[in-house]
């Protein structure tokens, strides 16, 4: 090439798997280039092939659409779309492309024999989603919008990412608009919300009607693919436990496979990842995969392992790996084989099992991208997992951004602490001081925390003999919790004169607790004369300590 040397990447193993129609001037460029080897047009060259010129140099980014792209992005697959116009041209355009590649190259004969066809084109796609495209390689589809008729682009733009989550999708640039050094395509943002974008940044977890929504709608997409593996993100106590039951359950009441709780709780398969990876790689195995009686000392029975325990359910389990991220490096290959393979080998046992009806479900608390980039985490597995992640949102960012969220949540524990003791029943009310400090903490330790604190505040106005939660009675225990004395503001109180008065009263009563009860130290403590500090506390009825 005359421009630029042509460079061959090497197919990368887990590379891009690239789709792309291939239209006119694909077909125009690469006929061009024939002519200049002494070679014969092929069926498809466009009624310009008078002006194609013999001098035809193949250079850099002015090779076609589908070159633009394919010449420089690494991948491991390519799937050229051929209208039925075009299949006379396939094989040429297929050589044409490989020039620029080493990925394999496949055509798909679309049979489309009207390109501005809307609903031929989508009945395509469709086909080609259950033929030859795999849900579970959907965060490594990369899609070009360039090639082909408008109706083909504005089709893949709308099938695309409503039908392969996590796929991306690239435009290609003419020369004079490839900045200097740049590369000859870009990333392409949709510019509108589509069901499936909902599992990069669903609002928050919980039963509020946003979480609700977003349970339904990943429950909806997801739910009939058990392959796309689902990788949840969030701080630790965020519930991403229960936010995967959800899923797990709602799934079976869906698609018809809800025998029952009892049954649902049984399928439910959990794997503490920190726990398991404190054994040796041997008792990794066994604990997930199971063992052979006698496979290693102290195995005097069969064990099905946690794999094979969610693979008996006979429409499939599901298999949560909590903490995911503690996997040391060494132990993660034996996880991707099996994720990769759809099989599981138990220990001391030469056969496979098949574990492919077993839904996978992932969480973190870390940045696993983090861990990759630094090469405790492989990036194969990380890919394998996080097919469709859910980022589960703080507490103190549900607070902030949606108030009526925020207040269904804490709702929502109060009947699950009055569900699992009854006792509590007629004390899980709080009044309005409890409620507006709940909004105003930061909660670091999230849903978790808040479930400790008013489950612990309940029955102390259980002790108390009151039926309503105050803020004395949260109080009572948010102030045990280190570096949780002093709430910080989430979100802008509703009624200001009563949140500063029940924080006054929160610092007067620490005050005097701290001096056992003496007024002038308290006073002191807080900077006030002995005479304000009195006047202060009979105005907020505080009597004593």
């Amino acid at each position: 090439m005359a421009d630029k040397q042509q460079v061959r990447l090497p197919r990368a193993a887990h590379g891009a798997i690239i789709i792309s129609w291939f239209g006119t001037t694909d077909i125009n460029s690469m006929n061009a280039w024939r002519l200049s080897q002494g070679l014969e047009t092929t069926p498809g060259v466009s009624k310009y092939a008078d002006k194609l010129s013999r001098n035809f140099v193949e250079r850099h980014g002015e090779n076609g659409p589908v070159r633009s792209l394919t010449d420089d992005m690494p991948a491991q697959k390519i799937f050229l779309l051929s209208s039925a116009f075009y299949e006379p041209d396939a094989e040429a355009m297929k050589e044409w492309v490989a020039r620029g590649t080493e990925a394999s190259i496949e055509i798909v004969d679309s049979g489309v024999e009207d390109p501005t066809d809307y609903e031929e084109l989508l009945a395509f796609l469709d086909k080609f989603r259950l033929g030859k495209a795999k849900a579970e390689e959907s965060n490594r589809m990369v899609f070009n919008l360039s090639p082909g008729t408008p109706a083909m682009q504005a089709c893949t733009l709308l099938y695309a990412p409503l039908n392969f989550p996590s796929c991306r999708l690239y435009k290609t640039l003419r020369p004079e608009f490839v900045k200097e050094g740049g590369q000859c395509f870009e990333q392409v943002k949709v510019p509108y919300s589509t069901p499936f974008s909902l599992g990069s940044n669903p609002p928050l977890a919980g039963r509020s009607t946003a979480a609700s929504k977003m349970l339904e709608e990943s429950i909806r997409l997801y739910g009939p693919i058990r392959s796309v593996n689902i990788l949840i993100l969030g701080e630790s106590g965020v519930g991403k436990t229960r936010f995967a039951y959800k899923f797990h359950r709602g799934c079976r009441q869906a698609f018809g496979r809800d025998e029952g709780k009892n049954v649902a709780d049984r399928s439910f398969v959990v794997a503490n990842c920190a726990e398991l990876a404190r054994g040796d790689g041997q008792m990794f195995r066994a604990e997930l995969f199971g063992a052979k009686k006698g496979s290693y000392t102290g195995a005097v029975q069969d064990m099905p392992g946690l794999f094979g325990t969610a693979a008996m359910d006979k429409n499939g389990g599901t298999l949560f790996l909590d903490e995911v991220g503690e996997i040391p490096l060494e132990m993660q290959s034996v996880l991707l084989r099996a994720l990769q393979e759809h099989r599981a080998q138990r220990l001391g046992d030469n056969a496979t099992y098949d574990i492919s009806k077993v839904r996978i479900i992932a969480a973190t608390n870390r940045n696993l991208l983090d861990s990759v980039r630094k090469g405790t985490f492989r990036e194969d597995l990380y890919y394998r997992l996080a097919m469709c992640p859910l980022k589960l949102q703080p507490l103190r960012d549900i607070a902030r951004t949606d108030q009526a969220a925020f207040e269904e949540l804490l709702k929502s524990v109060l009947e699950q602490i009055a569900e699992r003791e009854p006792l509590l029943k007629e004390h899980v009310r709080l009044s309005e001081d409890a409620v507006e400090f709940c909004r105003s903490y930061a909660w670091p330790g999230n849903v978790r925390e808040m479930d400790h604190v008013l489950l612990l505040a309940c029955n102390l106005a259980r002790f108390r003999n009151k039926s309503m939660v105050t803020r004395d009675e949260i109080d009572a225990y948010v102030s045990n919790i280190p570096g949780s004395a002093a709430p910080s503001l989430a979100a802008p109180p509703t009624d200001l004169e009563a949140w500063v008065e029940s924080h006054e009263k929160t610092f007067i009563k620490t005050a005097l607790s701290n001096s056992n009860g003496n007024a002038s130290g308290a006073a002191r403590s807080l900077g006030l004369t002995l005479s304000k500090f009195n006047t202060l506390r009979n105005r907020l009825g505080i009597s004593n300590a």
